[in-house]
């Protein structure tokens, strides 16, 4: 009988925090913005509802070990918003809740207890109805609780990446689209531009206020979304749901017609959750199906190549008035017309140019024969590797082994980073910390090894050509 008294005062005291996070979070809004929370709230009740009888998943935590999650640990999963930090308008949470009714009935699984298709929503075919397109500049105005400094950098950094640019304002905007970054309780925003007349309103609170906070919410403003949640991302994630909070089936759930301009899927993109995101027991709620990418997840720490090329694509793609051919997955400076964007490892106005710096680095180029060979890296320094071998063969690298500092994602620019795959604008296998006998063979006939480390630190592995 005690226990019972004691288990019932705990749900309440728990459902009393997630209530207070939930009323502090839309305290923090303006008037409509409120409303587009409220109706996001609901909205995700029921959506979370009709994804796991889809599924046919019960339940599988406690509801209470979600609502003991505090929201400065974790303030990207906050299970009130869509995928974690998105508001959404009511129609565009209406559309979403639409799609999923329609797979519910593709295989006959009914879900009208919990919602039904209207008459004013039937025709509607895309995810987010409302999004106009920016025009630039974008203004944008920081309020006083909100580190300006950090801001303007991140918006900076985006300007400086594409053709996007911004203009800070001194005083709130009114009457006109633009972007708030306010201080709320948790991160959050808007996907894309869902008004003419009213700014965006960007949470960031304790937890978010960092450049690449501020990058990856910024982005979801310009239209950008969660990689995990692309249409192809089965082909590279296994998802876990049964080690996720009960909110996890939708907050992970795949969109159906996101626009991707041809820019692959990415595992260092910024955009990218951690492989711990959702879980409500510590354990992976997705991993990489390649696992050796398991510490790429979420090591994004600004906006990836990816991320800038699909920005770039969506914006930008008629800034120049002629083509430019680029080489490696680069593409056309819009900043900088006739000259190409080149991912890490190549630099010159076609992004053939390899990074090199012999003063510092040593020899950095080297050819894969069938005799091994062995590449040892040590000491301070921030250098590339490049191994070639034969056209049609591929380069076996045996024993990788480094001694590094050790992050519980292994950071772009920290560490090192092995690029072994055919397409370079990707994310290569990130390592950190200690790692010993790791095995791994190219796409093709060549890898980029990228060594950032300092004093004491060391990368070491063998290569040979391989069939």
């Amino acid at each position: 009988m005690n226990f019972i008294f004691i288990f019932s005062l705990v749900l309440l005291v728990q459902a009393g925090k997630r209530f207070e996070l939930r009323s502090q979070f839309e305290k923090s809004l303006s008037t409509n913005h409120q409303k587009d929370f409220n109706s996001t709230v609901t909205g995700m009740e029921k959506l979370n509802k009709i994804i796991r009888r889809i599924l046919k998943m019960e339940k599988i935590v406690n509801e209470t070990e979600e609502e003991n999650q505090d929201m400065e640990e974790r303030p990207l999963e906050n299970p009130d918003l869509f995928q974690g930090d998105l508001i959404l308008t009511e129609s565009q949470m209406n559309s979403i809740i639409d799609n999923e009714i329609k797979k519910a009935n593709e295989i006959n699984i009914d879900v009208s207890d919990i919602a039904n298709i209207s008459d004013s929503r039937s025709k509607r075919s895309l995810l987010y109805p409302e999004t106009f397109e920016w025009t630039f500049p974008i203004p944008y105005y920081v309020y006083p609780q909100v580190s300006s400094a950090i801001v303007d950098a991140s918006l900076r950094e985006i300007s400086q990446e594409t053709c996007v640019t911004f203009t800070k304002n001194t005083a709130p905007i009114v009457g006109k689209s633009g972007i708030h970054y306010i201080n709320g309780t948790g991160c959050g925003t808007y996907v894309g531009r869902t008004s003419e007349t009213e700014p965006e309103e960007v949470s960031i609170s304790t937890g978010c206020g960092t450049i690449t906070i501020v990058q990856h919410e910024t982005a979801h403003v310009l239209g950008l979304e969660h990689e995990q949640t692309r249409m192809d991302r089965d082909q590279y994630l296994i998802v876990n749901l049964t080690n996720g909070m009960l909110t996890a089936p939708s907050q992970i759930n795949k969109l159906t017609n996101e626009r991707t301009f041809g820019v692959p899927y990415d595992y260092g993109s910024n955009m990218q959750y951690h492989r711990l995101a959702y879980s409500a027991n510590g354990l992976p709620t997705m991993l990489p199906i390649n696992g050796l990418y398991g510490r790429t997840l979420g090591s994004g720490t600004k906006l990836s190549f990816n991320d800038i090329k699909l920005i770039n694509a969506r914006y930008c793609s008629t800034v120049c008035p002629t083509a430019k051919e680029c080489f490696m997955g680069g593409y056309q400076d819009p900043n900088k017309c006739g000259y190409c964007k080149c991912p890490d490892g190549y630099i010159g106005t076609a992004c053939l140019t390899k990074v090199l710096n012999a003063t510092v680095c040593g020899t950095q180029q080297f050819t894969a024969t069938t005799t091994t060979q062995t590449l040892s890296i040590s000491g301070a320094k921030d250098c590339y590797y490049y191994i070639n071998t034969d056209k049609g063969y591929k380069i076996q690298l045996n024993g990788v082994t480094t001694n590094l500092t050790h992050y519980d994602a292994c950071y772009m620019g920290k560490g090192a980073e092995i690029k072994f795959k055919e397409d370079k604008t990707v994310a290569g296998i990130r390592l950190c910390g200690v790692n010993s006998n790791i095995n791994i063979i190219t796409e093709i006939q060549d890898v980029i090894i990228r060594y950032v480390g300092g004093s004491g630190h060391s990368f070491k592995l063998s290569y040979v050509r391989a069939q």
